[in-house]
């Protein structure tokens, strides 16, 4: 009989030592994180010092990361080194965004605290630790929706040319429940994440190159401490400081202010006034600068984009142009964290155009008065991420 070894590739968990198969070895470790943080006492964010418990749970997590490394999940590239940690960074001041704020109408009772915690490896004794986003969250669905675009552009046959473009390897996050309404720019920022964790020049720098997907609390808690080491100086005053465990809405310009203590290249575009047709026209010159493909339907080399108007924000993964009657017209393909994630990949798998009633949208269903745009666009070097420019969070206006 062959031993259980040679069956199956086995690894030993750097946690428990006990050898699992490499297929399911992210999940076991996870287990056994989740189990110590369960009866280690919780991890402080704050400035105090780190308790031995913590350091060798941080060790543990490194021992991780360090066999994923060994097995080539983990890649390395030029950006490898960890960034500093954000309270190394000088304080500077900040504009204010062109977005207020929704008033915190809502209570501010406290979210149930996450099952599960990770500790990303420590770069200081002040690191706060990472909430992985239980059951590890998200479908992959761009995949489904390229060749979704195909299909359609099959079927046109002689009904005029479209040509479509879009991201890859964006998974999509929902909001849980009615009473999870503010969580659609945390959601947005998972569905952003997602796509950058992909890479091998963002990855490095986010979350000290863990790889892990930050669960809503720990987003918050990021955000904390982006506004802390004076990233976005009004829009933290506008907040109170404080968002972890409330209820707050954030905005694009609260998603720039983490993205760049994380040392990602966030930039703001604002359309204080633009028509629909404005607003399409730069969504469609973005991605067709970021394709290389002449084909009807190509893939997009750029990151997706957070579109935020009052009250909602939404993920854009790609565009589609066609022409009637001689005039171009414009269908944005957006992610909505306010659709349900399974109805999204059942439309999308079956056959015909019903996946387009969530998916797509015309420029027309563009009726807010004001939009704001975040896209990502490289790292910064390590003179830029000591620099105070970076943490004055200012928008380009298009018109």
């Amino acid at each position: 009989m062959m031993a259980e070894d040679e069956i199956f590739e086995l690894q030993p968990c750097p946690v428990c030592s006990q050898k699992v198969d490499v297929a399911i070895i992210t999940h076991h470790v996870n287990q056994c994180l989740e189990q110590q943080a369960t009866d280690a006492c919780h991890v402080s964010t704050a400035s105090t010092k780190v308790t031995a418990s913590n350091d060798s749970f941080a060790k543990q997590r490194q021992a991780y990361v360090a066999l994923q490394k060994a097995k080539c999940v983990s890649s390395t590239s030029s950006h490898a080194a960890a960034k500093r940690p954000c309270s190394s960074i000088s304080n500077g001041d900040s504009v204010a965004p062109i977005f207020k704020r929704l008033p915190d109408s809502h209570s501010t009772a406290a979210q149930s605290k996450a099952a599960s915690i990770e500790a990303r490896p420590a770069v200081s004794q002040s690191a706060p630790a990472i909430v992985a986003e239980p059951g590890h969250g998200g479908v992959e669905l761009t995949a489904l929706l390229y060749r979704a675009c195909r299909l359609e552009q099959r079927h046109r046959r002689g009904y005029g040319a479209v040509r479509a473009i879009v991201c890859q390897n964006v998974k999509h996050y929902q909001q849980q429940g009615n009473g999870r309404r503010y969580t659609c720019g945390y959601r947005n920022t998972q569905m952003l994440l997602s796509h950058l964790l992909h890479q091998d020049m963002y990855k490095a720098r986010l979350f000290n190159g863990s790889g892990v997907m930050p669960s809503l609390s720990s987003l918050q808690r990021m955000l904390e401490d982006a506004w802390k080491a004076g990233f976005d100086a009004v829009g933290a005053a506008q907040l109170n400081h404080h968002v972890v465990g409330t209820d707050k809405w954030i905005g694009a310009s609260d998603v720039a202010a983490l993205l760049r203590c994380q040392g990602i290249k966030a930039e703001l575009v604002d359309f204080p006034s633009a028509t629909p047709e404005q607003v399409g026209q730069w969504l469609w010159t973005y991605f067709r600068q970021h394709s290389h493909e002449s084909d009807a339907v190509s893939h997009a080399t750029c990151s997706p984009l957070l579109l935020q108007h009052q009250g909602h924000s939404r993920t854009v993964v790609g565009v589609q142009r066609g022409q009637h009657r001689g005039k171009p017209i414009t269908n944005l393909l957006i992610l909505d964290p306010a659709h349900p994630t399974q109805a999204l990949r059942n439309d999308l798998q079956r056959e015909g155009n019903h996946w387009q009633r969530r998916v797509k949208r015309k420029l027309a269903t563009l009726k807010k008065s004001q939009y704001q745009i975040l896209m990502v666009d490289g790292v910064y070097s390590d003179v830029e991420q000591r620099s105070r420019h970076i943490k004055v969070l200012t928008a380009k206006e298009t018109i």
